[in-house]
């Protein structure tokens, strides 16, 4: 369905491109690009709801027991969000994700910090 009707329109742009030739392979791989990064959206802001109602200080196991519940439900949100795997295209969200928990974790850092130097 919604694939086709993307790559068709793919298809036509090239087409209608002077210098356009559409290719199969390139097509397929700009759908799914665009799939993923669409669908990259729901579960990023799932991973930082999750990992914003914490509280400080906190127990390091408690922090990774929740960090580790949330990456899990950010990575299952968004294979079914996508439900086709290509690896290139899957990695690359893993890696933006994982890009993301180390901007949360130095963010939760800073706050236990913070909190720890308020406290009485």
């Amino acid at each position: 369905g919604i694939y086709l009707a993307e790559m068709l329109q793919i298809y036509v742009d090239a087409l209608n491109s002077p210098e356009g030739i559409p290719e199969v392979g390139s097509t397929w791989d700009q759908v799914m690009k665009n799939t993923y990064q669409i669908a990259t959206t729901k579960p990023t802001e799932l991973y930082k709801s999750k990992m914003s109602v914490l509280t400080f200080p906190m127990e390091d196991d408690d922090l990774r027991r929740i960090h580790s519940e949330a990456t899990k439900e950010a990575v299952e949100c968004f294979q079914q969000l996508t439900q086709i795997d290509t690896d290139g295209i899957f990695k690359e969200y893993l890696t933006h994700l994982q890009k993301l928990r180390l901007k949360t974790l130095v963010m939760l850092w800073r706050m236990c910090i913070e909190s720890t130097i308020r406290m009485p």
